[in-house]
Formats: C-alpha cells, structure tokens, sequence
C-alpha cells in the first residue's frame, strides 16, 4: 500500500496575460496491492488505486493569444477594455448564460461587448476567428478527474504439462467539472492463457483476450441570438425545444437541444494459438508457428442535433409551411475490422556461431470504415477527394536471414 501527492505548477514567459489552462495542478494517489499464494501451484495478485486531481483552471486563458484584448477599441464605454469588462463582470468569453432577454442596460460596457447577451465578438479583441470557448469546457488533460484502477492476475499450473494464466484490468476516469469536452472513459480488458506442454521441447498456447473502451463528450451547438422571427415570412419549426423561429432565436445561446452527446466504443476480440517444437533434426532446427484472429468493432452513439431552415419554404410556398426542421442526432454505423495473421518461423543451427532462419508471414485485414465514404468522387462538395477506400487487403512476407554471432 502506498499514497503519491503531485502538484505541477505552469507558467510562460513573455505573455502579457497568464496563458496556460492550469497554473496549478495537485493529484494525490492511493494504491494498494495484496499477493496471494494459497496453494503451491496457484498464486494470484490484486491491486487498486484511486487518483484524485484538481485543477485551477482558467477559462480565458485564450486571452493570452489576443494581446488587443488589453486595448481600448473605438466606441468602448468607460474606456473598458474587452479584458477590463471580462474580469469586471466574472465572464468568459462565452458572455452571459443567456439568450435574448434580459437585455444588457443601453450604453454599458455589457452591451457594447457582448451585444444581445452574445458571446464578445472577435473583432473586439483584434483577430480574425473567434477562439473563447464555452463555459464548463474543459481540456481533459488539465481538468479535475477521478482515476480509479483494478486489476487482477491468476496463474495455475494444473499439472506437469498444462498452465493457465488468466487477467483483467478495469479503468475508470471521471471529468467531474466539464460539463462539456471529454466527460468520462471507461475501459476493462481480459486476457486468458493456457499452455500444453507435452514434452520439454513441445509447446502449444491457446490465447483469447477481449479489450473494451468507451468514452463520452459533450458539446453544444449555438449560435448567436437574433431578433429574426421568420424564414421568407414563414415561422413555424417542426421539432426541437421551440415552437416558433422568434422563440428559437431569442434562446440560440441557452437552447438545450443544441446540446449534444457522444458515446464512443471500441471493443477487439482476440483468439490465437502458438506452437513450437525444439530438437528437431538432431536438435539444430527449431520449428515455431502462430495463428490469431481478431475483430475489433466500433460504435459512436449520438444525442442531441440540429436545426435546419426548410429548403421549401421560399416565397409564393403555401401558408402553413414549415420554415425549420430540428434533426435529431442518430447513431453511426459500426465500423468493423476482421484481421487474421498466420506466423510459420524455421531456425536451423549451421554451428556454434551461425544459423538460418526462414520465415512466412500472411496477414488478411477487412474494414467498412464509413469515413472513407466522403473521399470518393462525388462525396463532399469544395473538397478534393482522394478516392482513398478501406481496407481490405491480403499480405504475404517470405523472410530469410543469416546469423553470425561473433564470440
């Protein structure tokens, strides 16, 4: 058993503003592990740590890129700077949580920089995109988490000439303060071996192991309130959280349908078997050979989604017609790969110092990636495509290699 405390403190160097997500990080770790030799041809070993970080995160760090953030522009109430009204008010560069109402008292600082509640235009801090971000987005590499690890290992050997070796590791990570970007991952893994060894230069292994991850993200989709209330005079939406294109826009910052999940999976099932055979020909070749087939699937589960204008609703449509259509998110299809490989490996000992090794590799891998669909012709419109398709492809590799040791 043991405990860990780490704390790293960030900083950077001719930077008008403090320019790193994290000044300060501390992480304090727990472990433990117990060693267990019940019989004298069994042992097992269990060990856990759980990690705890937290972060001292700053928001606009992005600050630090835009140096016009400090200046004063044409028109700025007061003589506020973007940078003076963001830390007078407590606000990111997102702006108010907000949509439309309330609005922000004329003439303030408030209403010149963050204008119908938006998020504080680019222009107003001198750069050509806009790099805030929203509020509770977190980088998971400096945000706070809670880190839980097991694992577990068994080793049997059943007799003279079987063994079994068996393991699982399981990995929990919890974002605990994003409330957008990475939120949690989850992974566990098994892995099963069994050896047969029916004479000292004869073996054969069985294996199968089985890997799963999944993580989640989060993310929204806004866009900045507007005082528009129809599409060419149309105003109805089908879907979605608002009933009207004037109720929608007035709340595009605060919309909760603009919100959206990703749940990310990717799961690989091995099975193989190995062999080798020593002491052949008068003990100077040594034969050995292998035999795996994987599949590995991935699935990417999708909530939330979008709003889209009818491209019907033009003038002259008929009345009634919807100007907007909400499109939920729907789920990916799964991407599978099939891989199968086949090993066959020949030392043969030409003398004390110099051998021959021969070997045959074949290797046959099938995916359906449907990524590779919008690099066909014809797919995505102002992109080159590259006609690139998945993979799907067989290998064969013939070796030789001679080996002097020199001694």
């Amino acid at each position: 058993a043991g405990a860990e405390w780490q704390k790293i403190d960030r900083h950077c160097s001719g930077s008008w503003i403090a320019c790193v997500d994290a000044n300060t990080t501390d992480e304090t770790t727990v472990r433990a592990e117990w060693r267990l030799n019940p019989l004298e041809d069994f042992s097992a070993r269990l060990s856990a740590s759980s990690a705890r970080r937290t972060v001292d995160y700053n928001e606009n760090a992005f600050l630090a890129l835009v140096p016009a953030a400090n200046l004063v522009p044409t028109g700025a109430p007061g003589g506020a700077s973007a940078y003076a009204t963001l830390t007078a008010l407590g606000l990111t560069g997102y702006g108010p949580v907000l949509g439309l109402n309330p609005l922000p008292t004329a003439g303030s600082a408030q209403a010149f920089y963050f204008a119908n509640n938006n998020a504080l235009s680019n222009a107003l801090y001198g750069n050509a995109n806009r790099i805030s971000e929203l509020p509770g987005m977190r980088r998971f590499n400096m945000a706070d988490r809670t880190r839980d690890k097991l694992r577990a290992a068994a080793n049997w050997q059943a007799n003279e000439t079987v063994s079994l070796q068996a393991g699982v590791d399981f990995n929990s990570d919890r974002y605990t303060h994003s409330a957008y970007g990475l939120t949690g991952a989850r992974s566990w893994a098994f892995n099963l071996d069994g050896t047969w060894t029916p004479a000292e230069d004869t073996s054969v292994t069985l294996f199968y192991s089985l890997e799963d991850q999944r993580s989640q993200s989060a993310g929204n989709t806004y866009t900045a309130n507007s005082t528009a209330a129809n599409v060419n005079g149309f105003t109805a939406i089908s879907g979605g959280c608002f009933a009207t294109i004037a109720l929608r826009n007035a709340s595009n910052k605060i919309d909760p349908c603009l919100n959206w999940t990703a749940d990310m999976r990717d799961k690989v099932d091995t099975l193989g078997i190995s062999a080798t055979r020593k002491g052949l020909l008068g003990g100077k070749l040594e034969l050995t050979g292998g035999l795996s087939y994987s599949l590995a699937k991935s699935d990417i589960v999708m909530t939330g989604g979008n709003y889209a204008n009818n491209p019907l609703a033009v003038v002259g449509a008929p009345v009634g017609t919807v100007a907007a259509f909400y499109i939920p998110a729907t789920a990916l299809p799964t991407v599978k790969t099939d891989t199968t490989e086949l090993k066959l490996n020949g030392r043969y000992t030409l003398s004390a110092q110099a051998a021959l090794r021969v070997g045959y590799t074949f290797q046959h891998m099938k995916s359906n990636d449907w990524a590779y669909d919008g690099m066909q012709f014809g797919g995505l419109a102002g992109v080159l495509p590259t006609n690139e398709k998945p993979f799907n492809y067989r290998v064969h590799t013939v070796g030789v290699a001679y080996l002097y040791s020199f001694r």
